[in-house]
C-alpha cells in the first residue's frame, strides 16, 4: 500500500483522539453522578455547577467526535478513494497492523461501553429531575392553598382554582 506511512499516522492520531474521547465520557459520567446527588440532596446551586460543568463536558465530547470523523474519513479515502461515506471502525482496523489495530478496536470498545454508561446514567437523571421538579409543583400548589385560604381538589392532586371560603364564626346549631 503505498500510502502506508500516512494511513499509519492517521491511524496514531486517531488512537489518540479515543483515548480523549474515552476520558471525556468518564469524566461526563461522573458529573452526572454528581448531578444525581445534588438532585437527590435538592441543592440547586449544586445543580447549576454540575449543568455547566456537564454542557463544558458535551462540548468537548462532539468536539473530539468531529475530529475522530474527519480522521476516519482521511484514512477511508486513503484505501478507498472512491468511497461514498466513511469505513466502520472495524473495516478500517482491518486495514492497518498489529498491535495499532488491536489497540484500535480495543479503545473502540471501551468507547462504546463508557457511552452505555454515560446514557444509562442521563436516564438515571432525568428521573430523578423529574421527580423534583414534581415535588416541587407539588409544594408550590400546597403552598399557594394555603396562602389563598384553605384549598380543596376537584381531581387528584389538582387544586381548585377558587379557594374556599372559611370563617371563624359558624352559626349551625
Amino acid at each position: 500500500m503505498s500510502h502506508q506511512p500516512s494511513i499509519l499516522k492517521l491511524a496514531a492520531q486517531l488512537e489518540v483522539i479515543l483515548r480523549k474521547q474515552i476520558e471525556a465520557e468518564g469524566k461526563l459520567l461522573e458529573l452526572l453522578n454528581r448531578k444525581q446527588l445534588a438532585l437527590r440532596q435538592a441543592k440547586p446551586t449544586d445543580i447549576g455547577i454540575c449543568c455547566e460543568l456537564e454542557n463544558a463536558a458535551v462540548k468537548q465530547i462532539t468536539e473530539l467526535e468531529k475530529q475522530r470523523l474527519t480522521i476516519v474519513a482521511e484514512i477511508t479515502l486513503l484505501v478507498k478513494p472512491d468511497a461514498t461515506e466513511p469505513m466502520k471502525m472495524v473495516a478500517m482496523a482491518s486495514c492497518l497492523p498489529e498491535p495499532l489495530r488491536g489497540r484500535l478496536l480495543v479503545l473502540r470498545a471501551m468507547l462504546r461501553e463508557k457511552a452505555e454508561h454515560v446514557r444509562e446514567q442521563l436516564k438515571v437523571t432525568k428521573q430523578a429531575s423529574e421527580k423534583l421538579l414534581q415535588n416541587m409543583h407539588s409544594m408550590v400548589q400546597r403552598v399557594t392553598a394555603t396562602v389563598q385560604g384553605a384549598g380543596t381538589y376537584s381531581r387528584p392532586s389538582v387544586a381548585r382554582q377558587k379557594a374556599m371560603s372559611v370563617s371563624t364564626f359558624s352559626t349551625t346549631v
